[in-house]
């Protein structure tokens, strides 16, 4: 039942008994969320059945009394003796009783009254139960009496506005079972009455248990469950809502049907979570049990690794795995997704070569939790471990059968990765140092930003900074050329990364005090969004680096409202010059100069630049003699000439010459495997490196006829438009006149520039 969701009234009598014995939760919820008069108009028949039905045994057991002349039963009421005045005639004795009761039953019906209109019709049960418990409460003959009267009381104390206990511990005790009946009827009953203290003690803790714990449900329940076991659908937990103690063997018996059917237990967990406040133990340990039953059957796939327990920090901690638990598993899952995508088969082996060691590293750190939940992951991690060996001697002999001559290390447009690609990244060292330098001596942190044509390298520079940094920075690294659609969607971006990559959590948690963005008001929600990161940074104590890729995308969202634009980046500048825990970096192929409405650069002129270019020659000739391939020296100069060291047409082209290598069997190149891995891999429609030049900044920005006229040697129309393709790279002069570059992009651009 969802918290604040109004309880329907019960249909009859039998209903609100069997609420009061099993459902206490929804007896407490009718009366807490059901307005007043929903209780008079829809409530009023199952409770006074049920005082009718409490009335009519009372009235029975002192008839009971009365036929057999037992005056000796009747307790001391209002401090008339009945044992000591009864006589011989029924009718003086009838009148005794009623003298003797009348009062108090007055006393019930005006405090009924007066709690109704108080409350709730479940005040009428306060006094009146406490009534029936004082007179019948010692007798087994109404023990069901007192036993319902114990229980409507319980629900009273807490169910009515009239009484309230201040001890919130109390209130959740009280809240199942009949916690007020016995403290206020039953045991002051018998230790008011009783004559032998040790046997009025005895009872006492008898009642306790019968009633207080309902020990003979949960003998019934234990002893049901080793005949004829429970299982997910049918269990004692969905029906009877109070069972303080875990029935015996029924906590392993649905664990081990989880782990083998973890997709039918997800809705029992909820309900227990929901429904069933005794249950919170037995809930998480199903949690874990999915969890593993999950892993169990989609062994070695990345995404499963998702389904693992969240445990709230305010209740349950014993349940929750340690910060370290969660840190090492969410290593091994991203891990294994870099190895899953992977198509390079020497890239995927190093990749899970990795996954075994963080998989093993788990699988360490699963020993060191709690006994409570761990045990659940044991067979199921050693599982893993088999079957990544077996993954692994596959991968091995694959990548033997597909690079017989030489590994392919190479990456044909993806980005570097620092733990396998060191080989490949070089030339780059005034950039390092200078960033390095600057955030290292600074008193506040600077905002850097990074310009480069795309493919050139911008991502894998990021990348690879916290290699030169020592371990008190952290990177939050945010990709945005897949486009977004508002400031809002890229605050809760840079959330996600932030969490994912510091707190180590897929999902951040809600806003702090439940605040909710405002998505007519970048500036609110820029607020909110500085106050959590200046939280987790200083919590963390490392510096972060947030570093945006293809920011450009920031900016096209900004335009939407460029007043408010400017003050989301006037907030941003004053944040990043205020605080010494937060690196901006910015990485794109557009200057701060151009981007208008709102003016970057106007907001950032302390900004300090990083211009990621092309290799230099002696860089060329170290990325092509990576691996053990021989080159003829004329033919390292001519992939210099005709690529200039473009870094990511280098890659490509080597890539393919690697694989070009292995399938003939051969360590010496030729001129001839240079221009078929050319024709393979550049000379195509879309090749990913020369359509970024022409189909991305030549469109637009409306520079194609330019580059057809430099290409046919006619002077351009527009000095100002060569003059941007020269600030950004594409094009130099030599001997008067205007030319391409790359000499690639030519041969490119004349063979399928006219397609579009």
């Amino acid at each position: 039942m969802e918290e604040g969701k109004v309880v329907r009234a019960p249909k009859n009598t039998w209903e609100m008994l069997w609420w009061l014995i099993f459902e206490p939760e929804l007896v407490m919820k009718y009366s807490k969320t059901s307005p007043l008069k929903n209780h008079v108009r829809n409530a009023w028949k199952p409770f006074f059945g049920l005082y009718a039905f409490q009335f009519f045994l009372l009235i029975f057991t002192v008839l009971v009394l009365l036929i057999f002349d037992l005056p000796a039963y009747f307790p001391k009421i209002f401090c008339v003796d009945i044992s000591k005045e009864w006589g011989a005639n029924t009718l003086d004795n009838c009148q005794l009783i009623m003298e003797a009761t009348l009062p108090m039953v007055g006393l019930v019906l005006i405090f009924s009254i007066i709690l109704l209109f108080e409350s709730s019709p479940i005040g009428l049960s306060f006094c009146f139960s406490w009534s029936l418990v004082w007179i019948s409460g010692i007798f087994a003959i109404t023990f069901m009496t007192s036993y319902l009267s114990a229980l409507s009381l319980g629900f009273a104390i807490n169910g009515t506005g009239f009484i309230r206990l201040p001890n919130n511990w109390l209130n959740d005790k009280f809240f199942y079972g009949l916690r007020g009946g016995l403290s206020m009827g039953v045991i002051t009953a018998i230790a008011y009455f009783s004559e032998d203290s040790i046997s009025g003690g005895v009872l006492v803790i008898l009642l306790i248990l019968i009633v207080y714990y309902r020990v003979p449900f949960f003998l019934y329940y234990s002893v049901k469950n080793n005949l004829d076991k429970y299982n997910l659908s049918y269990n004692p937990h969905y029906w009877d809502g109070v069972i303080p103690f875990p029935i015996i063997n029924l906590t392993q018996n649905l664990t081990e049907d989880i782990i083998k059917k973890p997709d039918d237990s997800t809705h029992f967990i909820e309900f227990l979570f929901k429904r069933r406040e005794y249950q919170r133990p037995l809930a998480h340990h199903l949690l874990h049990a999915q969890a593993s039953g999950y892993w169990r059957i989609h062994r070695l796939q990345p995404d499963i690794l998702k389904v693992f327990v969240e445990v709230p920090d305010d209740k349950d901690k014993k349940f929750r795995p340690s910060a370290a638990w969660y840190e090492k598993l969410h290593a091994m899952r991203q891990v294994r997704m870099d190895s899953a995508r992977e198509n390079n088969i020497h890239t995927r082996l190093q990749y899970f070569d990795i996954f075994r060691q963080k998989l093993a590293e788990f699988r360490q750190q699963n020993l060191l939790e709690s006994p409570l939940w761990n045990h659940y992951y044991f067979d199921t991690l050693d599982l893993w471990v088999r079957s990544a060996d077996a993954e692994h001697e596959r991968l091995q002999l694959e990548s033997q059968n597909q690079e017989p001559v030489c590994p392919n290390l190479y990456r044909g447009g993806e980005q570097l990765d620092p733990r396998f690609d060191k080989a490949l990244f070089f030339g780059r060292e005034d950039l390092r140092n200078t960033f390095e330098s600057k955030v290292v001596t600074a008193a506040s942190m600077p905002l850097f930003f990074i310009q480069g044509q795309r493919r050139v390298g911008k991502s894998s520079l990021i990348r690879f900074l916290p290699e030169y940094l020592d371990s008190g920075f952290v990177l939050v690294y945010l990709d945005l050329q897949t486009g977004i659609n508002s400031v809002t969607e890229w605050l809760e971006l840079m959330r996600r990364a932030i969490w994912k990559t510091v707190r180590k959590k897929e999902d951040p948690p809600q806003l702090p005090d439940g605040a909710q963005w405002d998505k007519g008001n970048w500036l609110s929600c820029w607020r909110l969004f500085q106050q959590e990161l200046q939280t987790i940074a200083g919590e963390d104590g490392r510096r972060i680096i947030l570093a945006l890729d293809e920011y450009e995308e920031l900016h096209r969202c900004l335009q939407f409202d460029p007043e408010q634009g400017g003050q989301l980046l006037g907030a941003m500048r004053s944040f990043s010059q205020s605080q010494h825990r937060v690196v901006f970096l910015f990485a794109g192929a557009d200057f701060f100069t151009e981007l208008k409405n709102p003016n970057w650069n106007e907001y950032f002129v302390q900004a300090v630049p990083l211009t990621v270019g092309y290799l230099s020659r002696e860089d060329t000739f170290r990325l092509i003699q990576v691996v053990p391939l021989q080159y003829p020296s004329a033919l390292l100069e001519r992939m210099y000439h005709e690529t200039q060291g473009h870094p990511c047409l280098l890659q490509k082209i080597c890539q393919e010459m690697v694989n070009v290598a292995n399938a003939s069997g051969k360590k010496e190149m030729a001129e001839a495997d240079y221009d078929a891995a050319f024709e393979r891999v550049i000379m195509q429609p879309h090749n990913g490196v020369v359509d970024v030049f022409w189909g991305q900044f030549c469109t637009l920005r409306g520079m194609k006829p330019i580059v057809w006229e430099i290409l046919e040697s006619k002077p351009p129309s527009d000095e100002r438009l060569v003059k941007v393709m020269k600030i950004h790279g594409f094009v130099v002069e030599e001997k008067g006149a205007w030319r391409l570059r790359v000499p690639l992009f030519e041969r490119w651009v004349r063979e399928f520039g006219v397609l579009g």
